[in-house]
């Protein structure tokens, strides 16, 4: 028999204690993930502002001599590569971000007794 979810923020006296690596691991991903938004934001708005650039650039210098009235196939040539590489620099840069900041993480989400392998191995996959 299943008993009804419990309304109140306590958990039920039969369950068990939540497991510490688990939440320590999830302390560990949220703060990879607010690194990668921080560090990719700049990278990939750099980005589409140089591939509009481009597009602006390129538009007036080449495509207006062969009368180009596919402003589309224009945006595929010349800002889209600069766009999916800015997403492709800015994933690299947040990897490398992290991995350079999880020692300290760990250390600081580590509790005393407790073993940081599964934070290690985290960390190791995203190298």
């Amino acid at each position: 028999m299943q008993h009804p979810a419990s309304a109140g923020p306590y958990r039920e006296p039969c369950e068990p204690a939540p497991d510490e690596e688990v939440m320590a691991l999830a302390e560990l991903v949220a703060r990879a993930q607010r690194v990668r938004r921080i560090v990719a934001v700049p990278i990939v708005g750099g980005g589409v502002a140089l591939g509009v650039l481009t597009y602006v650039v390129l538009r007036e210098l080449v495509f207006a001599d062969i009368d180009s009235r596919a402003p589309y196939l224009i945006v595929l040539l010349t800002a889209l590569p600069l766009v999916v590489l800015a997403q492709a620099l800015a994933a690299y840069v947040a990897r490398r971000a992290v991995v350079r900041q999880s020692p300290q993480w760990i250390a600081e989400i580590t509790r005393p007794g407790g073993s940081p392998t599964l934070l290690e191995m985290f960390v190791r996959s995203l190298a």
